[in-house]
């Protein structure tokens, strides 16, 4: 076998890998948030309440192979879920922005915040199969319903506002009158930021 040969087959070999961890990234990253959800209970959500989280939205990361080692051990309480059933998106919510949650869920991006109340806000990250975390909020439109619980209520909010802005303009995220929920993502390549707000509707 010669020097060419060889390096054919390492490069074959890198391309199989490399395509066999996409679904595999998809399928663990889904899986802990389907637990989360499954697992929510009062005790977690007190739990998760009472952590410790960080809210500095410049740290952040976007999600790469060694993010994934961080989920080994993964052990956060997850304080809610939000769920739009017409994107079919349904996702644990955690305290904070700390790096590992928003691996496999949607963050806080206010300390102190309270379903139902002001200007309910929370962070997610755009995946590349968009099907998972906050991916289908790409493909939600005006009028939809989004709901967001935690065990003791339901809150149910409409959709009436979908832009693009710059990624510095967090003022989004600042308290409103009426009760409203703003959820915070990426678009395909970083540059801007999707931001889909709702009002809330009934509870």
């Amino acid at each position: 076998m010669n020097k060419d040969q060889k390096t054919g087959i390492v490069l074959t070999a890198i391309g199989i890998f490399l395509f066999a961890m996409i679904p595999l990234s998809d399928y663990i990253i889904n899986s802990i948030s389907k637990q989360a959800v499954e697992e929510l209970s009062i005790e977690n959500i007190r739990q998760g309440e009472q952590a410790d989280a960080d809210f500095d939205f410049d740290q952040v990361q976007e999600i790469n192979a060694s993010s994934f080692t961080s989920l080994l051990n993964f052990s956060d309480e997850a304080i809610g879920v939000i769920s739009i059933p017409e994107v079919s998106m349904e996702l644990p919510i955690f305290k904070g922005l700390d790096n590992d949650k928003l691996m496999v869920g949607a963050g806080t991006m206010k300390e102190n915040q309270i379903m139902g109340e002001g200007n309910y806000a929370l962070a997610g990250h755009n995946w590349r199969d968009k099907t998972t975390l906050f991916s289908p909020l790409h493909r939600v439109k005006k009028g939809m319903i989004i709901y967001v619980k935690d065990l003791q209520k339901e809150y149910e909010y409409r959709i009436d506002k979908i832009i693009m802005v710059d990624p510095n303009r967090l003022e989004v995220i600042d308290e409103t009158e009426t009760a409203t929920l703003t959820l915070v993502t990426c678009n395909h390549d970083g540059t801007e930021r999707l931001i889909v707000q709702a009002v809330l509707v009934n509870s």
